[in-house]
């Protein structure tokens, strides 16, 4: 669903932003992680999507014959009601389910032929027809109540939602839908979608309203394009606006929308635009002045301007007409690294890559030359990386405007000592390997530029995504890089396999840095998850569909069958099982119907002796697929623990509890959590 909001206080009806279906490339939420996968089809991508595990409520009492003590919490590891990230983690064997409830949530299958429900826990019919054995209770206390668990009507302990927990009124300015105040709040972002739309701070709507429905202080009115209402931000008979800057009340409609009119009227760092009508960041209405010609003339590679490394410059302008070319040696042994920062709004710039013999190398959508088609997802940072081994390596960098324009830019490079291998740590101090340097971002790095020189993955990846969204903690590149070693080693010329969304340089999931989220919040953040495309026997193992040719055999979500999967398994397993030699391995999202090949592929490898029981066992336990996981049909979802979850370190950058095993929680405009006890009813004990 498409939403533009239609500009008011203006005699002219002009689009001022778009509320754009959200593109969630890892999937939603993960209701059940199942152990078997002769399950039906599950998904990748692009959307989130419910799960029954989330669906709650229920028609009987509590059980009556849990024995239960009295005011502790009866969870030991593993059983029944206990955290888990995986199904492995909880007790039960093949009949083990790690629901996707704050923290994981370890259940049994009690269906036909499923186990019988143990003491203190009772067996449960959901809505979709799951029958499994939920932790029996009499009180609160005896739940996990400080990740929000309560005994509920039905006498089980289940995650319970209390609602918003934000305090921002409608109109009142957000970052995510949680901080909105009133239930079914939307936060509509500032430069959603990666336009600049005015939305100052971000705007809290109440969508699909009606006439009696909002909020006091609001109005439900059409704010979409295609009649969409909601509620928004009343000023009638001289009420004041939640926000005076950036905003004010429409002369016609007295509601409190977007409004400046001049770049006074608008907060430092912003300009006011007359396009949007309202503030956008970094927009600058002084003339630019091309004052800065300390390196010129660099505008050809044969003139380029070599750049030290480190170096940290500020005040460059690429001027109309304009080229700078800047050239880097990386020393053996480092990863050296060169990036440009700038005001996009004020002129969009490009920074391309060239070898040492002038060949070009890439860019941020892999184009030399690239069109106003091809700019999705940009922001005002683009960086590259070059890995040295045994000599040095040298490549130039350009700098031009897009269409002509001219813009202030600022110019860094980064050096550091570089070593391959499964275990960052064997390197590393612990810090460096967490990416822990102090700051609120950490220490991320961009993942090197493949290379047909690289002695340790010779021509063993290409990067499938955009230029700002291939960041990564120093041991989930190793990581990467290693599997992909043994790959080349136990297949020689296996074809080289795409890395799609990473993160950006700041941490944060790629999308939110523009305002359009590409993955859930928490998915793709500080550094250790990464999309792969799958190996694949036509050749191209880039991110494509592989349930059957031609991407066929797949419902948009899931694989509907694998009996033609051009997934290459025997080199597909064999990968993801190089991942799970790693002990800080999360887990890895994959399709349903193509984890069940996987499982006997890596049966048939582990007996072969290509790798041990204890890697088949890690291997088969990281696995993670079901509702939560749509469109894993087309890449896998590797995720790394984070630092922390062993006890012995806080988080890499930002504390945070490991989140239930799943591509993530929810995106804006997702609906709030069921309430407890929806859909489940009892079953038998």
């Amino acid at each position: 669903m498409t939403r533009a909001l239609v500009r008011r206080g203006s005699a002219t009806s002009s689009a001022l932003a778009t509320f754009v279906a959200l593109v969630v490339a890892c999937g939603g939420r993960v209701g059940v992680s199942t152990p078997e996968a002769d399950t039906a089809s599950v998904p990748d991508t692009l959307a989130a999507s419910e799960v029954v595990a989330e669906d709650t409520g229920g028609e009987d009492s509590a059980a009556a014959d849990t024995a239960l003590p009295a005011d502790t919490t009866p969870t030991a590891s593993g059983e029944v009601g206990a955290p888990c990230v995986v199904a492995a983690d909880c007790q039960g064997g093949a009949h083990a389910r790690c629901l996707d409830l704050q923290g994981g949530y370890c259940a049994l299958d009690c269906g036909a032929g499923g186990a019988t429900c143990p003491s203190g826990s009772a067996c449960y019919e959901f809505s979709d027809g799951d029958n499994l054995c939920i932790e029996g209770c009499k009180k609160d206390t005896q739940c996990r109540t400080d990740e929000g668990y309560i005994c509920d009507v039905d006498g089980t302990c289940w995650w319970y939602d209390p609602g918003p927990t934000g305090t921002s009124p409608v109109g009142g300015a957000c970052a995510r839908d949680e901080d909105c105040a009133d239930p079914g709040g939307y936060c509509y972002l500032e430069g959603y979608d990666g336009n600049a739309n005015g939305w100052l701070g971000g705007y809290c709507f109440v969508l699909d309203c009606t006439a009696t429905s909002c909020p006091a202080g609001s109005r439900c009115v059409a704010v979409g394009s295609n009649g969409e209402k909601g509620c928004v931000a009343s000023c009638a008979d001289g009420a004041p606006c939640p926000r005076d800057v950036g905003y004010a009340c429409t002369p016609d409609d007295q509601l409190c929308w977007p409004s400046c009119s001049r770049d006074a009227d608008c907060p430092a760092g912003y300009g006011c635009s007359d396009e949007v009508g309202g503030c956008v960041r970094d927009l600058n209405h002084d003339p630019f002045v091309c004052a800065d010609t300390r390196f010129e003339p660099n505008e050809s590679r044969a003139a380029a301007t070599a750049a030290a490394l480190p170096l940290s410059l500020t005040g460059l302008d690429l001027c109309a007409g304009d080229e700078d070319w800047y050239a880097v040696t990386v020393p053996p042994g480092k990863l050296g690294t060169l990036g440009i920062s700038f005001g996009h709004v004020n002129g969009d710039l490009d920074l391309l890559a060239y070898d040492a013999s002038g060949a070009f190398v890439d860019s941020r959508v892999g184009l030399e030359n690239y069109g106003a088609l091809d700019r999705d997802f940009e922001s005002s940072v683009e960086f590259y990386s070059l890995l040295a081994f045994a000599q040095p390596v040298s490549g130039t960098f350009r700098v031009r405007g897009h269409g002509a324009a001219t813009n202030h830019y600022a110019l860094e490079t980064r050096v550091t000592d570089w070593a391959d291998g499964l275990l960052c740590t064997d390197h590393f101090g612990v810090d460096e390997c967490r990416g822990y340097d102090g700051t609120a971002h950490g220490r991320l790095y961009d993942f090197p530029f493949p290379s047909a020189d690289d002695p340790y993955v010779p021509d063993g990846y290409h990067l499938e995504t955009y230029g700002n969204y291939r960041w990564l903690r120093r041991e989930l590149i190793m990581l990467v890089r290693y599997a992909i070693h043994e790959v080349q080693q136990r297949f020689p010329g296996a074809d080289r396999v795409g890395l799609i969304d990473m993160c950006d340089k700041d941490g944060v999931t790629p999308g939110y840095d523009i305002g359009a989220p590409r993955h859930p919040e928490t998915t793709h953040d500080q550094g250790g998850n990464i999309d792969i495309a799958y190996y694949q026997t036509d050749g191209d193992s880039s991110g494509d569909v592989v349930c059957g040719p031609n991407g066929s055999d797949s419902d948009g979500e899931y694989c509907t069958s694998v009996a033609r999967t051009v997934m290459d398994v025997e080199k597909q397993t064999y990968f993801m099982a190089q991942l799970a030699k790693h002990p800080r391995l999360r887990a890895i999202g994959i399709d349903t119907l193509l984890a069940g090949l996987i499982k006997a592929e890596a049966q048939r490898q582990r007996d072969l002796g290509w790798f041990s029981s204890e890697v088949y066992e890690r291997l088969v336990g990281s696995l993670a697929y079901g509702d939560g996981w749509p469109y894993h049909q087309h890449h896998i979802h590797v995720s790394m623990r984070w630092w922390g979850d062993d006890g012995l370190l806080s988080n890499a950058l930002v504390a945070r509890p490991e989140p239930a095993i799943g591509c993530g929680y929810r995106l804006p405009g997702d609906t709030p959590w069921p309430a407890p006890g929806d859909a489940k009813r009892r079953s038998r004990p």
